[in-house]
């Protein structure tokens, strides 16, 4: 059975939606998101990942879906497509274990301050992207590639 349970938090001074929901293996797993009028700002986005990154295990893998595409587009994790009801198109990190950030004021596709968090962030966890390419893609689906290389021993 799905279950879904939503709670406000803060920590070291950031204030954060706490959404629990079940995994295709009946696991709990957590999605994380800015509270409020936070939320689409980029430095408050930044803020967040820095107060709850230790919350999280390795992050694998980072996306920006589309709002044409269905919103966030969670099939083959999660039972739901979306987790909070308002998604639009912003960056998501997932760790090792299935639990998401959402950082709704990181995104791609323009050369402005969203694109610019987004590349900061990916490049602070080892994604070694170019600023370039994010400005450049209205979507991305990226792994960790030491995570990539470990899984498919490439």
């Amino acid at each position: 059975m799905f279950r879904r349970r939503k709670d406000v938090h803060e920590r070291n001074g950031e204030k954060y939606e706490k959404c629990y929901i079940e995994s295709y293996d009946g696991k709990e797993v957590f999605a994380i998101r800015e509270h409020g009028i936070d939320l689409g700002v980029t430095h408050k986005s930044e803020d967040l990942f820095n107060a709850v990154k230790d919350l999280f295990g390795e992050f694998v893998n980072a996306k920006v879906c589309s709002g044409t595409e269905g919103k966030m587009e969670y099939d083959n994790v999660l039972k739901a497509k979306r987790v909070f009801e308002d998604e639009d198109r912003y960056l998501v990190l997932i760790d090792d274990a299935g639990n998401q950030l959402h950082l709704t004021g990181c995104s791609c596709g323009y050369a402005g301050t969203g694109p610019h968090g987004t590349h900061k962030i990916l490049n602070e966890l080892g994604f070694d992207i170019d600023l370039r390419y994010i400005i450049s893609v209205d979507t991305f689906n990226l792994y960790l590639p030491s995570h990539y290389r470990n899984a498919y021993g490439i």
